[in-house]
This record gives structure tokens, sequence and C-alpha cells, in this order.
């Protein structure tokens, strides 16, 4: 699926990410400097990936991160603190 006119940054690499042209560590890496916005949708998203890969321990930290970031302003940092709490995660 072709990716047009997103307005977050961080979310081509993300959509390249689940189409398994570049590792999640790639994407945490490039974005570890980023703005608080990207660096958040990094975290999020990544966690989120690792969740579908069934890895667990790296999706608690990923989403953990994102949460604790509190992106209030931004809907989908709702999603990632009750996304964490359903799951019953903490920072790790």
């Amino acid at each position: 699926m072709p990716v047009r006119n997103d307005s977050r940054a961080v979310m081509n690499r993300v959509y390249e990410l689940f189409a398994g042209g570049c590792s999640a560590e790639q994407v945490i890496a490039q974005y570890r400097d980023a703005g608080r916005r990207n660096r958040f949708y990094s975290q999020l998203y990544v966690g989120l990936y690792c969740e579908a890969a069934r890895d667990r321990e790296r999706a608690c930290h990923h989403i953990a991160q994102a949460a604790e970031m509190q992106m209030l302003e931004d809907y989908m940092g709702w999603v990632a603190m009750v996304h964490q709490r359903l799951r019953g995660w903490t920072h790790s």
C-alpha cells in the first residue's frame, strides 16, 4: 500500500518497518534525537510491531516508553497509555 501525504515524518519509516524494509532498531535509532512527536510515534509503532511479532518484552519496553512521554495533546498519546494499562505493562 503506498503511503502519501502523512504529516508525521516518522510514519514513512514505520510503514517501511511493517513492510519488512528495515528493522525496529533502525526506526528507533533514526528518531532517537528527533522531536518529541517523532520519538513518540517511533516508540509506539515499534512497540505495536513487536507485539504483533509476539516479542512481549520489547513490545512492553517500547509501549511503556511511548506512554511515559504523555503526549496528551495527541489522541495517540492516550492510545499508548490505555494500551499499556490494559496490558499491565510498566517501564522495563
